[in-house]
């Protein structure tokens, strides 16, 4: 990596350029106060990449810090709320400017919602008491009733920019807009390359993301499992909001080993396909089906957006040296459903709690998290895999279950998302099995 510094005029002269070619570089250029421009780096790597760094007005002392934080999702923002909590001296990054757009269904389940920051929870547009669960290739319908949400709905871009808004209320130092580039060892810690200039911290926690630069370039080994999906946030008439409103609705079947949902917003539908195992994908035609079959104008849907869900936990480790990963940085998604704001808010707790008591040294830190980790979530996924695998790989077996004993299993499944019960307390155990085989032998007909 090499870093020079540029005059002024030189810089002026090259906005129009080579060096201005993209607009985010010229935009960084132009957020920066003039008089800071000949201050600038270039990043040059076999010059493929470049990136303008704008030092920040901190006193050097200042830009050391305890702990910093990579990405501000919410497992991210959680870790550094709860180490500011603590009392260490947090900083935590975020590539985009804040609030920042995030493609995700949005929906937060009753087990998340219990223990949201209460700017957290102003976010929540709409809070569905029913849901829908349609077995499309066999003709099934199943319908579920709670007094108390099934799934609260709301934007990730204002969900996320509360949970940072808490973190920055706890005590964290909180840089949006600001990419990190690289790391490197210092003897006590890690240096943090950004835009913004070097930061050197104790302890550095990957929240970026299935695509993880931290995890890439700290030597964790690759994700386990990125599985596809695509979704719009889509805004219908008065009447076809109307049929869609009151109820989360999934449907098994419109993409091959997956499904598609609909989540009611405050004044429009977020709708996606996600397929659920690797291979051949056509989620775009597979997305235009789904809206036919709800009755919605593909036109409608125009700002459809893909992205990736990690649904394995990555194969090596969680922690490494003097770095550690939450969220879907880890792999923590949930097989079955792909929901990982729960499991990525949890992974942010213990992750917190394994800093402090850990006292930031590498060793005592991975001991506590990584066990930590195999007892609150890494068990359960091991079951949500196998749930999966009944569910995606085994079409026979899913259509026997869904015909034979639908009803229960979407009532689990519910009891499940509240915390009530979780995979492995229900299928570790045989009477799961007894209680699926009655209904098939009372409906044998007698000899």
């Amino acid at each position: 990596m090499i870093y020079v510094s540029f005059s002024d005029d030189f810089l002026q002269r090259k906005l129009s350029g080579v060096f201005g070619k993209k607009q985010e570089d010229r935009e960084a250029v132009h957020r920066c106060p003039r008089e800071k421009r000949n201050l600038f780096a270039l990043q040059l790597y076999f010059c493929s990449s470049i990136h303008y760094v704008c030092p920040m007005e901190l006193p050097g002392t200042q830009k050391r810090f305890d702990v910093a934080v990579v990405g501000g999702g919410p497992g991210g923002a959680t870790t550094a709320r709860r180490l500011a909590q603590e009392g260490l001296k947090v900083i935590l990054f975020e590539k985009e400017k804040l609030p920042r757009q995030k493609i995700c269904a949005g929906g937060i389940i009753p087990a998340v919602l219990r223990g949201l920051p209460r700017q957290a929870e102003r976010t929540i547009e709409k809070q569905c008491t029913r849901a829908e669960i349609h077995i499309l290739d066999q003709n099934l319908h199943f319908h579920i009733s709670r007094n108390v949400p099934i799934v609260s709905m709301t934007m990730r871009s204002r969900f996320d920019h509360a949970l940072v808004d808490a973190a920055e209320e706890a005590g964290a130092y909180v840089v949006s807009g600001c990419k990190v580039l690289d790391f490197r060892e210092n003897g006590d810690g890690l240096d943090v390359h950004t835009v913004r200039g070097v930061f050197s911290t104790r302890f550095l926690v990957g929240a970026d993301g299935a695509l993880s630069i931290v995890a890439r370039k700290l030597g964790f080994a690759g994700p386990g499992y990125l599985v596809p999906a695509l979704e719009a946030e889509v805004q219908v008439d008065a009447d076809m909001f109307r049929r869609f409103e009151s109820a989360a609705r999934f449907d098994f079947a419109v993409v091959s080993k997956g499904y598609g949902w609909v989540f009611p917003k405050k004044d429009h539908l977020s709708i996606g396909v996600g397929q659920m195992r690797k291979g051949k994908n056509h989620l775009d035609n597979g997305f235009a089906r789904y809206l036919r079959h709800l009755g919605i104008e593909e036109s409608l849907a125009s700002s459809k957006k893909g992205f990736v869900i990690p649904t394995m936990p990555r194969r090596d480790a969680f922690a490494r040296g003097s770095s550690l990963l939450v969220g879907d940085a880890a792999g923590l998604g949930d097989p079955v459903t792909g929901e990982g704001i729960s499991a990525a808010i949890e992974s942010g707790e213990i992750a917190a709690a394994a800093l402090v008591k850990g006292r930031l040294q590498p060793g005592p830190v991975k001991s506590y998290y990584e066990g930590a980790l195999r007892r609150r979530i890494l068990n359960d996924l091991r079951w949500s895999r196998f749930v999966s695998q009944l569910a995606y790989d085994h079409p026979k077996i899913k259509r026997l279950l869904f015909r034979m004993c639908g009803q229960q299993m979407c009532e689990t499944m519910t009891d499940i998302i509240f915390g009530r019960q979780t995979y492995r307390s229900v299928f570790s155990n045989p009477l799961t099995y007894l209680r699926m085989v009655l209904p098939m032998q009372r409906r044998k007909p007698n000899p």
